[in-house]
This record gives C-alpha cells, sequence and structure tokens, in this order.
C-alpha cells in the first residue's frame, strides 16, 4: 500500500509538471508573471520570449469581463515608457476601453528595452540636450512588434499610451502600409529627443492616410497638449479629442470624450483583410489565482504513461 501511495504521488507530481509544459513554441519560457522579456501570453501558463517565432491559440470561444472579445479584429496596444503588458491591461481605462469594445481582441505588446518591473519602448537618450541620432535606436522594439503583427496578425489597429503612443507613428513607419486600419494615441508626442527616429517618421508621414484618432488631457502636465498637437499633425484629417479635465491617462466612461473613442472605431469598420483570425487566449493572463481556476492542455507521451502504469502495477 505505501509503494502504491508513493506511485500516485509521483503521478500527481508528473501531471502536475506536464501540465505546465508550453505547447507549440519553437522558442518559450515557462513563468508565472509578466516580465521584461515577454512579449505575449499563449494562455497555457507560458510567455513567449523575444524571439519566439510561433503563437499557440487556444480552443476556447468564452470571454469573460474586461479582456474584449477572443475571434473579432485585433487591437495591437503599447504600454507607456516604463510601463508593461500586465499592468497596462489590467489597469481600470483599458478594462473599461476593452468592455466597451467587446468585440475587439486586445494583443498586449511590451517594449524591448527592460526598465525595472517594466520596459521602454526607446531607450532614454544621454540627455534632453543631447538627443540621439541612429534610426535603429529602438530596433529591440520594433522586433518585438513585427513578431507579433507575423504570428498574431492580421491587426485592424495599433493603440499607444504615452511613448507607446510617440512609438505608434514610428512602427506606421517601419511597418508595410495597411499593416493596421487605424491607430489611435493617447497622451503623445513626437521623439524630439531621437532625431533618427523622427526622420523615419517625417518621411513617411502622412502613413498612407491612415484613419487617426488622438487624444489628449487638458490637464496633462507630463505630455503638453502642444506636444500632442505636434503628433497629430502627422497624420490626415486625425479625429483630435480634448478632455479639458484629464490628466495623464487614458479616459474613463465618464469622460466626455469616451464616447467618441468607439464611435471611431465604429465608423470605421474592420474590413475583411484587418479581421482577426482563429481564437486567442487572452493577452496577458489575467492573474495567476484566475487562470489556475481553468483547464490547462497537457501532452503525456505513452512511454510515460507505460512507465507510469507498470510502476502502480508492480
Amino acid at each position: 500500500m505505501r509503494h502504491r501511495i508513493h506511485v500516485l504521488l509521483l503521478l500527481s507530481s508528473c501531471l502536475s509538471c506536464i501540465g505546465a509544459t508550453c505547447e507549440d513554441h519553437d522558442t518559450t519560457e515557462l513563468c508565472s508573471s509578466a516580465t521584461a522579456d515577454c512579449t505575449w501570453y499563449d494562455g497555457y501558463g507560458c510567455y513567449a520570449t523575444k524571439d519566439a517565432t510561433k503563437a499557440t491559440t487556444s480552443k476556447s470561444t468564452t470571454s469573460s469581463a474586461g479582456t474584449g472579445s477572443l475571434t473579432g479584429p485585433k487591437i495591437l496596444v503599447l504600454h507607456g515608457g516604463g510601463g508593461n503588458a500586465l499592468g497596462t491591461r489590467s489597469s481600470e481605462p483599458f478594462q473599461q476601453l476593452m468592455n466597451s469594445l467587446s468585440g475587439f481582441q486586445f494583443v498586449y505588446a511590451q517594449g524591448g528595452y527592460p526598465a525595472g518591473g517594466g520596459a521602454m519602448w526607446i531607450p532614454d537618450p544621454p540627455s534632453k540636450s543631447e538627443p540621439t541620432t541612429s534610426a535603429k535606436v529602438a530596433d529591440a522594439s520594433l522586433q518585438i512588434l513585427d513578431d507579433i503583427v507575423r504570428t498574431q496578425g492580421p491587426f485592424y489597429g495599433i493603440l499607444g499610451y504615452s511613448q507607446g503612443s510617440a512609438f505608434v507613428p514610428i512602427y506606421l513607419s517601419h511597418a508595410p502600409a495597411n499593416t493596421f486600419q487605424v491607430a489611435m494615441m493617447y497622451c503623445g508626442y513626437l521623439t524630439t529627443t531621437h532625431q533618427g527616429l523622427l526622420g523615419l517618421v517625417n518621411a513617411a508621414s502622412p502613413f498612407n492616410n491612415i484613419a487617426s484618432l488622438v487624444w489628449m488631457g487638458g490637464q496633462d502636465t507630463i505630455i503638453i497638449n502642444a506636444m500632442t498637437d505636434a503628433q497629430a499633425a502627422k497624420f490626415t484629417h486625425p479625429v483630435r479629442l480634448l478632455d479639458v479635465n484629464a490628466g495623464h491617462a487614458l479616459p474613463l466612461t465618464t469622460s466626455p470624450t469616451f464616447a467618441k473613442v468607439i464611435s471611431f472605431v465604429s465608423n470605421n469598420t474592420a474590413t475583411a483583410a484587418h479581421q482577426g483570425k482563429d481564437s486567442q487566449a487572452l493577452y496577458p493572463p489575467v492573474a495567476a489565482s484566475e487562470s489556475s481556476t481553468s483547464a490547462t492542455p497537457f501532452k503525456m507521451s505513452v512511454p510515460l504513461v507505460g512507465a507510469i502504469v507498470a510502476l502502480f502495477l508492480f
């Protein structure tokens, strides 16, 4: 009897290990929370590292509050400087936005330059009076977005906040035309301290006349409205929204501009070329406690099953 108990414990341990195995990735990393080099979550308890080239899709089609759809058109989200994918997704403004755009999938990317517990899309220049001049200063972040677009596309839109907003026109200048149907920028600016990147933006503007929305808060003391207006000028007839009482954050549903954001999306119905494909897992996971309540797919090899059974019978 004691021997059988030991075998059962071994079986339980093996099942637990196998249940946490990543599937269908070229390069994967098992982790319990978002880290600086995580770019997207596959729904199987694993985050793909920056050099991952394959995506895993979930068989589930059930969505929950604050996650958006699992099958609709996709919006690629770029966090603010020093932020991260997980924190952005769980923030109240994005939860409210996802609830209001429940027919869309939200894919949260993470910048290529670790900074504390978060990341930057562009590394800081030596100083504000000494701007960078290389157009390759943010190549790591461009590569991350390229990988996500390639493996998770097609995408309907790209949405950025603060430094993520500043990176939107940079990525539009880098990606092929019509990679996105719409661009949405919140509290953004032009990268005047990165002249090489700004040169790319100036050369590519107005980005094939992509439909664009530029939002700003009248009380934003971090990125003043004049800086955001300069970014808006790079686009053709952008929808320019100003909440005079808001600061440096996305609008909540209580903002008079929130309904106009939803109208912008509604007025730009996703074309066939920008529809989402397959059912995707949540990006990133809601939380470890919530994800632990769902069944985790796993694979067990036939030899392993046979060995366990043989031990039990013995």
